[in-house]
């Protein structure tokens, strides 16, 4: 039913004659803490006098607002601390609505204070607050610091004799940012979640942590957590709720040993802080990274991270970065990151902080790590001052990282002046399955930079590189992406004192046409030189031809999968190519690998020893108007084996050298070579039967020019069926010799008139006769280790001289053929 009309005036008559200003308040209101031992007589004035005292439910020594009566506690309002903070001593039965500080400093003894359900413990200002204990009517403690100023400078510590109990306790953090966290710094020993709001701060110290037997930490997105008094262990991350959120964890000035991992937050950034400003975070224990790899930063200015060590004498611990994981110097770090042992993370590195630097102080910090080129801050090569994480005096001269990706031109744009300058090599090592694009600058050092390639990744250069040094390709694929200018080059500065080396594992790739220059007859005193020591050159990509200098192939492969429709061929070998050991010149073009370029100069094959196999087309640039007519010339003891070649006068083969064909030059094509006045007296004709075996009915004779060898090369059986009178010896370096008779072999029975090499075979049908195989093995001829197989396949055959092994050694005897042979 309604009031009438006498009660609510009684309510309004009340509040007139101002009862209120003596009697409590029946609702909620801030009170105001005046402190002492004693009751006050006046009336407050709205504010905390603050001050020691004694907080008991009978003594009025709060201050209810302006011109009110000092009152004793009542539980329903909520406690203002300000002024003079001081010891306070809590009788039994005191519970508050909340608690605000606007002094820290306070010190409360006694008694533990309850907070009404729903109520907040509120600070401004960097201190501390104790308290004997604190409870809670809704099992929730709720702590906010609603300070708004600078980075960390205004943590609210509630510390000490705090103890906050119950196994279904739990804690809530709020606060005005991440600048202004909350600290619980006493007896922890509640078993319910602690909540850190979005966008807030939450300290704990070693004494907090090990009291959350039960409860965890859940990280709301862009929080932080702050470690403070000890170094940084796992059991604190342990605490922590899994989340994908991006919060900060913080700690406060030290160096840890202890292992991390942060699997459970791919989102988790590492950062230190203190209030000085100078603190740096160390960690040496191995650190495993979340999902999105790792993530460092500083929340104050001149706070710097450090891993593996701290100074270029001490101690230095590697393998601390480990794993796929990228690293990543993240956006508004005030400080720097400092790298001083190896680590073998594989991810991708980049510093997004503009005026701040990563500093290498290894040679393998970023040894499987890409450097990402688009971040905003810069490298140091361990040459840099403290203040900017670097150590000056140490040298990083020979660094090796995963790799370049982005455009940025790498001298000061991405690594400092000072270090650049000091470089004598850069390695660049990709992982398997790694692909890296770079399009910046490779600018020459002052003590002229060296690149190396290692890795079994791919990294592309598309800059016009301008350094001076050599390059070499010992793993995965170097790509050069840009034609050259003449004066650089994907490769570097395009002069003929350098050398690109490619060995074993390595290939050299070339994606465009004219990779020097546009010039494709340029000399090979303006190109660098080639040296392919087990490697492999090829091109691909949008790659035509390209000018390629002096050659030095040592087991070696070039080859071309592209080439010029125009006739302008797939590379123009426009200097002396050297081989030694077994070396490859091919092509799946579809256009020949030209001679050289400079019309009327042939191309040099110096094939020193071994066997260099050319199964490409070695042709001459042919494209319309632009004819350049060119030849080659053989010099050198080694072979080098060809597909067919039988223009006249386009090469020479020069005393002692050796020139072979493969099965798909045919029979007329050799007599077309041999009557050339291509081969010099005392020069070698080879049939390389590695495609498969090959019978040759030639009368094979000297040359024109004077005495010719017949070399046998490659599996397989090669069998000689004319009358043959060349005079120059016979060679079985490899497979099978088949013969007829023995005069297919001029010089059978002398000594050093042929040679069946260790591994090589001899067929003797029964043509042959037992006097002739005893004079044959009575020479100098047969090696240790050849084999003489005797072919019954025209009847039966009795041998009865005996057979033992030759001058030279040891002696195999076998047979073929369907008929009987008896020794």
């Amino acid at each position: 039913m309604k009031p009438n009309k006498q009660n609510r005036l009684l309510v309004s008559s009340l509040g007139l004659a101002g009862f209120a200003f003596t009697m409590p308040s029946l609702f909620a209101a801030n009170w105001f803490w005046d402190g002492g031992t004693a009751n006050i007589p006046t009336n407050g004035d709205g504010a905390s006098a603050g001050t020691a005292g004694n907080w008991n439910t009978t003594l009025t020594n709060w201050d209810q607002g302006t011109g009110l009566a000092h009152i004793a506690w009542n539980s329903v309002h909520t406690a203002n601390f300000g002024g003079t903070a001081g010891a306070v001593a809590v009788g039994t039965g005191i519970t508050a609505n909340g608690l605000t500080f606007s002094t820290v400093g306070y010190s409360f003894t006694g008694s533990a204070i309850t907070l009404a359900a729903g109520s907040t413990i509120t600070s401004v200002g960097n201190g501390t607050q104790t308290f004997a204990g604190l409870a809670t009517a809704d099992n929730i403690l709720r702590f906010t610091n609603s300070n708004t100023t600078s980075a960390f400078s205004n943590a609210t510590v509630f510390t000490a004799a705090v103890s906050i109990s119950g196994t279904s306790t739990s804690v809530q953090i709020n606060g005005a940012s991440t600048n202004s966290p909350v600290v619980l710094n006493g007896t922890l020993s509640y078993g319910g979640t602690t909540t850190v709001a979005a966008n807030t701060a939450f300290g704990l110290s070693a004494s907090t942590i090990t009291g959350l037997a039960n409860g965890s930490i859940s990280m709301g997105a862009n929080s932080t957590l702050l470690r403070t008094g000890t170094s940084l262990a796992q059991a604190t991350l342990d605490k922590v709720a899994t989340t994908t959120n991006t919060f900060t964890i913080v700690a406060n000035n030290f160096a840890t040993a202890s292992t991390l991992n942060l699997t459970n937050f791919p989102n988790a950034r590492l950062a230190t802080w203190d209030s000085a400003g100078t603190a740096t975070i160390g960690f040496t224990g191995a650190i495993t990274a979340g999902s999105n790899g790792y993530l460092f930063g500083s929340t104050r200015a001149g706070n710097n991270i450090n891993i593996g060590g701290s100074s270029a004498t001490g101690a230095v611990t590697a393998n601390i970065l480990t794993g796929t994981a990228g690293l990543t110097l993240v956006t508004g770090s005030l400080g720097n990151l400092i790298l001083w042992g190896g680590n073998t993370f594989s991810g991708n590195t980049i510093n997004n902080v503009s005026g701040k630097t990563i500093s290498i102080n290894s040679a393998t910090a970023l040894q499987n790590s890409a450097i990402d080129t688009s971040g905003a801050g810069t490298f140091i090569l361990g040459t840099g001052s403290s203040g900017t994480g670097g150590n000056t005096g140490l040298a990083i001269t020979t660094p090796t990282i995963g790799g370049l990706i982005g455009s940025k031109a790498l001298l000061t744009n991405v690594i400092a002046t000072a270090g650049y300058n000091t470089m004598t090599s850069l390695t660049l090592n990709p992982g398997t399955g790694a692909t890296n694009t770079y399009s910046g600058v490779i600018a020459n050092s002052t003590a002229g930079l060296a690149l190396a390639k290692s890795g079994a990744g791919t990294q592309i250069l598309s800059g016009l590189n301008s350094f001076a040094g050599n390059v070499t390709v010992s793993g995965g694929t170097l790509a050069a992406a840009v034609s050259g200018t003449g004066g650089n080059s994907a490769l570097g500065s395009v002069v003929s004192t350098r050398t690109i080396n490619v060995n074993t594992g390595g290939t050299l790739r070339v994606d465009v046409p004219n990779i020097f220059n546009n010039n494709f007859a340029s000399a090979s005193t303006s190109l660098p030189a080639l040296s392919i020591a087990g490697g492999t050159v090829t091109n691909g990509g949008t790659a035509t031809n390209s000018a390629l200098g002096n050659i030095t192939l040592a087991g070696g492969t070039l080859t071309a999968t592209l080439g010029s429709a125009s006739g302008y061929g797939s590379w123009n070998l426009n200097g002396t190519v050297t081989s030694t050991g077994t070396s490859t010149i091919s092509t799946t073009a579809g256009v020949p690998i030209t001679l050289s370029a400079a019309a009327g100069t042939n191309t040099t094959f110096a094939v020193t020893s071994g066997t260099l196999t050319a199964s490409a087309a070695l042709g001459e640039v042919t494209a319309s108007g632009d004819v350049r007519v060119s030849g080659f010339t053989k010099t050198g003891a080694g072979t080098l084996v060809l597909p067919g070649f039988s223009t006249d006068g386009r090469y020479s083969v020069a005393l002692d050298a050796t020139l072979a064909v493969q099965n798909a030059v045919t029979d007329s094509d050799v007599t077309a070579m041999l009557a050339t006045t291509n081969f010099a007296s005392g020069a070698n004709f080879g049939f390389d039967t590695s495609a498969g075996s090959r019978t040759v009915s030639l009368n094979l004779v000297d040359t024109a020019q004077g005495p010719l060898g017949i070399v046998k090369l490659g599996a397989n059986t090669l069998t000689l069926t004319g009358t043959n009178t060349y005079t120059g010896g016979t060679d079985v370096l490899a497979g099978t010799l088949n013969i007829p008779s023995t005069s297919v072999i001029p010089g059978w029975n002398v000594n050093g008139g042929f040679l069946l090499a260790s591994g090589a075979s001899l067929v003797i049908p029964n043509a042959v006769s037992e006097s002739e195989v005893t004079t044959l093995l009575g020479t100098t001829n047969v090696a240790s280790g050849a084999s003489l197989l005797f072919d019954t396949s025209a009847g039966d055959r009795t041998h009865t001289t005996a057979i033992t092994n030759t001058t030279q050694g040891l002696l195999n005897v076998g047979k073929i053929g369907g008929n009987a042979l008896t020794l």
